[in-house]
């Protein structure tokens, strides 16, 4: 028997209708109840949802309110914009400068540890030289310790045996004769000796030479970063340099509030000549290169040499 209700109209009477009603209100309730708790599931994870969206929008909100009480204690806006500026000037300037005297003093490491190696070898080479030379040495001292004892059996046989005056005396002769070559192959060794021991002073010389020579290039690459300027209580001036189709262009902008004048040097000269006697030591020279400038490190390094040296304050002392 099936156990749904017979919906059909020719079927239906009050039987059918008491059989129907309560199997609907069953499905009905089964379906509110999934809706009230799907509700309250989602009305719960909005609520974690937005609690954990406050807390992050007001660590935000903090965190700002820090870093701009932060700022305002330590330099004003216009302050952190030349600072900003500045830093990313040098900071374009020690990285070519940087790359280019990094590469030069790599190639000038390679080439003194490859001397280096050299020299050792050298040294080396000699001092094994000088080992067996010596061992020739001392074989030729023993060689003659064993002669001068032949030639003092020898005398001692020619005091006993008078009757073989004739025969111990050639051998003796013999014997003195080896004895001199000996001591001249001694004599020819010392010497060769001495030579070799001088070769090994001179390569020892050469050797702390270029150990001395590394330490002051290492000096020289340590010594590369200056300490920072200040734009407070300045008058400041901004000089924008770069090349476009391979020709210079300059541009100054003096700190008004205006936009970047183009000029030629000429002109930039003498703006800032002017610049420097109106304003003596409080003159402050920004210089700007742009990421796209075009030039290389000597001709980035030459140009803020020249303009720093002849018109900033913090330079008119000091050379770079």
């Amino acid at each position: 028997m099936s156990a749904f209700p017979d919906l059909r109209p020719a079927t239906r009477g009050p039987q059918s209708d008491e059989s129907f009603w309560p199997s609907f209100t069953d499905i009905m309730m089964v379906v509110v109840m999934i809706f009230l708790i799907s509700t309250t599931l989602l009305i719960v994870r909005n609520s974690e949802l937005v609690r954990e969206l406050t807390a992050k929008i007001n660590a935000e909100r903090e965190a700002r309110q820090e870093a701009q009480s932060a700022l305002a204690k330590t330099l004003t806006l216009e302050e952190r914009v030349a600072a900003l500026e500045d830093l990313l000037a040098d900071a374009r300037l020690r990285q070519l400068r940087t790359e280019e005297q990094k590469a030069d003093l790599q190639q000038r490491v390679d080439r003194l540890m490859k001397e280096l190696a050299q020299s050792n070898r050298a040294a080396e080479e000699l001092r094994a030289r000088i080992a067996a030379r010596t061992a020739e040495i001392q074989s030729t001292l023993q060689r003659l310790a064993s002669l001068e004892t032949e030639l003092k059996a020898a005398r001692q046989e020619l005091d006993r045996t008078r009757q073989r005056l004739s025969d111990t005396t050639a051998r003796l002769a013999s014997a003195t004769s080896t004895v001199q070559s000996l001591r001249q192959a001694q004599a020819r060794q010392s010497q060769a000796l001495q030579t070799a021991r001088a070769a090994s002073e001179i390569s020892e010389e050469k050797l702390a030479r270029l150990r001395e020579e590394y330490e002051t290039l290492k000096g020289k690459y340590d010594k590369l970063v200056r300490p920072a300027r200040t734009t407070k209580g300045k008058h400041v001036v901004a000089v924008r340099f770069q090349k476009q189709d391979g020709q210079p262009v300059y541009e100054i902008k003096p700190d008004d509030g205006g936009a970047f004048r183009r000029v030629d040097r000429a002109e930039l000269e003498r703006r800032l000549g002017a610049l420097k006697q109106r304003y003596g030591k409080d003159l402050y020279v920004r210089i700007i290169f742009p990421d796209e400038a075009g030039l290389t490190y000597r001709e980035a390094w030459q140009f803020t040499r020249d303009i720093l040296n002849k018109y900033d304050y913090y330079y008119q002392d000091n050379h770079m």
